[in-house]
Formats: C-alpha cells, sequence, structure tokens
C-alpha cells in the first residue's frame, strides 16, 4: 500500500476582543452612558503546520502568532448627575 503524506503550513486569521473602559460625568444625567470612543476587534494570525496522511489530518503544531491588528479600547461615558427636587 503507498500512504501519502502531506506536511504544509496554514495560516488561521482569530479575532482579538477588545477592551472596554469606563469613565463618570458628573454633567450627564446618571441613566446616560454615552461611547465616546468605539472599540475595534484586534487580528491574530496563527500560523500551524499540518501534517496529511491520505487526505486526512493527523496532527496540527502550532508554529507562531502574530498580531496582525491591535484591538482599539473602547471608551464609555456614563452619567452622575442627579437632580433634585421638591416633591
Amino acid at each position: 500500500t503507498v500512504t501519502r503524506v502531506s506536511i504544509e503550513e496554514q495560516t488561521v486569521e482569530k479575532a482579538v476582543a477588545f477592551d472596554r473602559e469606563t469613565n463618570e460625568d458628573s454633567t450627564l444625567s446618571w441613566r446616560k452612558t454615552v461611547v465616546t470612543h468605539k472599540g475595534e476587534k484586534g487580528l491574530d494570525r496563527l500560523v500551524y503546520r499540518v501534517s496529511r496522511y491520505d487526505g486526512k489530518e493527523v496532527n496540527r503544531k502550532l508554529l507562531r502568532t502574530e498580531r496582525a491588528k491591535e484591538p482599539v479600547t473602547e471608551v464609555v461615558t456614563q452619567g452622575t448627575y442627579v437632580k433634585l427636587g421638591t416633591s
């Protein structure tokens, strides 16, 4: 029998979640939330060495991870102003 062996590098892209930072603002109403700076996901590239025997994957080894795009932190401003009135 003949066993066909192939070894190749495969690149997979994976999204990286962004962080969220919260600030307080005493001029906004206490229930109001405003996104000051919108967050963006980052991107990692994972490079694997993949071994196949007769077309079936038998081994996958992570060779390196590359950061293609850094995630951008989302900044959210939360209001803390409470208006007191007479009843």
